[in-house]
């Protein structure tokens, strides 16, 4: 049987926004963010993403369809037959909220305003996992017969390790096409490729030759260094506490802390830069930068935190060296970035958390062979935490000339490819790509305070999925 024409898609799913509303309202008010303290066999990542995954088995197998519970790894709702299967690439777990005070409502309350919906997750990604679910039910309920099955796959760890997609494809066949709503309209066909590393130390008991005579403690020791936000974003916040003889004069030396309190009998000193997302460094202000700033030259700083200060310099100061260092081996990337996301320093050693993002098709081993030189020569250990390969989709393939007439014909503009520095669960397939759910301009927030959704945009991305699945299956 022929799928009824968009338009009456269109009008079905106008008629059933309160009811999409009050869905999407429970799943947002299931805090989805990792959380390994309640990690469990069943529930790998965690009580509240396993509650999630409870709550849409449910209301999937109340609704007819075939829904398989990997382990609370992932998930996967079915619809059709066929011996391929066209993939649509979903997560439920979300990041933490960051910055809860600037959020003008409860972020695991869905709010409507101006036309919009308001909650963590509700764009990324869990507004278009329950809109393409309302899509499967609509093509159910039309008795649309597909030559494909189609799956809506969804992950519990996109915003972390990826191991939920890792476990889900040694249990189930890959996908021969899909792609993820997680991403940009029109179409983002080239992933750069996404590495996670760590420069680290281990604490060394030397006394810094600049000490007073005879002076085995130093005037200021740094105790402790934490940073308060994760991989995904320039570090804009960060704590350092000192055990200072004199704090009236480290404090008359230093200019970029924004406070300063004390904590368990030492000085905790907080800086606050500008947060902004990972992929666009330059768009945000870096606290261990202003850190670096305050304390370079100070002198009678103890000996680990001095070695910390100068790495940060020869890797910061004047330059991006990881920037500088790849380039100049594997030739300019006008779209590569490199930010430093966190800093620590404790008992044990010191940390240095960063990522590098490229386009340009480069092996990667080699590059971290050239990342783990440039950590010894710096006298730091060098550890890759996560890497995820360049993911490119070519404009002439099947897929894209697909997606191409489905923008077109519900939008009415070209169809133009674009590339992201961010990740998307496309890129665990050969054949997929991120496509929607934003459209040009809109400012959704995701990953940050008042994360949104345009209502209206969410169902015209609805109606061109409909024409792309019409093409595809």
């Amino acid at each position: 049987m022929k799928i009824n024409h968009s338009e009456h898609f269109k009008e079905t799913l106008k008629g059933q926004l309160d009811l999409l509303k009050k869905d999407l309202s429970q799943l947002v008010a299931i805090n989805t963010v990792q959380d390994l303290n309640t990690s469990r066999q069943g529930q790998p990542f965690g009580q509240g993403i396993k509650e999630a995954f409870d709550w849409l088995e449910n209301k999937a197998k109340t609704d007819g369809f075939e829904c398989t519970n990997y382990s609370g790894y992932a998930m996967s709702i079915e619809y059709g037959h066929g011996e391929e299967i066209l993939g649509i690439l979903c997560h439920v777990d979300t990041v933490d909220i960051f910055e809860p005070d600037l959020w003008e409502s409860d972020p695991f309350n869905l709010v409507e305003r101006d036309g919009f919906w308001y909650g963590r997750g509700i764009n990324d990604n869990k507004g278009p996992l329950l809109a393409c679910y309302y899509l499967l039910k609509y093509l159910k309920e039309s008795s649309y017969t597909p030559n494909k099955k189609i799956k809506l796959i969804i992950g519990g760890a996109e915003e972390t390790t990826w191991a939920c997609m890792d476990h889900y494809f040694k249990h189930a066949p890959m996908p021969d096409i899909g792609f993820s709503p997680d991403g940009n309209f029109p179409v983002v066909n080239l992933e750069m490729g996404i590495g996670y590393y760590k420069y680290s130390t281990q604490k060394q008991h030397k006394i810094n030759p600049t000490y007073k005579e005879n002076l085995e403690i130093p005037d200021h020791q740094i105790e402790k260094i934490e940073t308060g936000n994760d991989r995904t974003w320039v570090c804009y916040e960060l704590s350092v506490y000192v055990n200072t003889l004199d704090l009236g004069d480290l404090l008359g030396q230093l200019k970029y802390f924004d406070s300063v309190e004390d904590s368990n009998e030492l000085t905790k000193l907080v800086y606050r830069g500008k947060p902004a997302p990972a992929r666009h460094p330059e768009k945000g202000i870096s606290a261990a930068l202003l850190m670096y700033k305050d304390f370079k030259d100070i002198s009678n700083l103890d000996w680990n935190f001095r070695e910390l200060l100068t790495t940060l310099g020869s890797l910061y100061e004047h330059e991006n060296k990881i920037l500088a260092t790849i380039q100049t081996q594997f030739g300019f990337d006008a779209l590569a970035t490199s930010n430093l996301s966190a800093i620590e320093l404790t008992g044990s050693g010191s940390e240095i958390y960063f990522d590098y993002r490229y386009a340009l098709d480069i092996n990667a081993g080699v590059m971290h062979q050239t990342l783990n030189a440039l950590g010894e020569k710096h006298g730091m250990s060098f550890e890759v935490q996560q890497h995820m390969n360049r993911h490119f989709v070519a404009q002439d393939s099947a897929l894209i000339h697909a997606m191409r007439a489905s923008y077109e014909e519900v939008e009415h503009k070209p169809l133009k490819t674009l590339t992201k520095g961010a990740a998307s669960y496309a890129r665990v397939m050969d054949n997929a790509v991120a496509f929607g759910p934003t459209f040009e301009g809109k400012i959704t927030n995701s990953h940050k305070p008042n994360e949104n959704i345009h209502i209206e945009d969410l169902i015209k991305a609805l109606m061109i999925y409909l024409e792309l699945i019409r093409k595809l299956t």
